[in-house]
């Protein structure tokens, strides 16, 4: 059961001038006001530091702290906040995202797992709490 969900609403000013300029979106279209470096954009921990907060959690619970995405932010993220535990999910993963994961995984072989599916994803949560 997922309880409550986080995201950054924020992009940053390269993140938009680069899809304004291939034409993807029109300044009139950006909201500017969330524009801005944050806390809360991966890899920087705040939205975890929020999760931790809103769920009640203490520093201490970090062993049971797993971020499951995509992309090797995401899994950068777990490990800059406490040495989470990250977990990249290929499937449906462009070919560079990929690469990114696995040389993520090269360098932090015991913080992080690659796998293909979120069903693997679930089956390493339950075998590392479980060990």
């Amino acid at each position: 059961m997922v309880e409550e969900y986080f995201f950054c609403p924020h992009a940053t000013d390269s993140y938009v001038m680069e899809r304004i300029a291939a034409g993807r979106i029109t300044e009139e279209q950006v909201a500017w006001e969330y524009v801005k470096q944050c806390d809360c954009r991966k890899p920087a921990p705040g939205m975890i530091i929020k999760a931790f907060e809103y769920l009640e959690l203490e520093n201490d619970d970090v062993d049971k702290f797993y971020m499951i995405g995509d992309r090797a932010s995401d899994l950068e993220t777990a490990i800059n906040f406490c040495r989470g535990v990250g977990i990249g999910v290929t499937a449906h993963s462009r070919d560079k995202n990929i690469i990114k994961l696995k040389e993520l995984h090269k360098r932090y072989p015991h913080d992080t797992f690659i796998v293909d599916t979120m069903n693997q994803a679930a089956e390493v949560i339950y075998n590392t709490m479980n060990s």
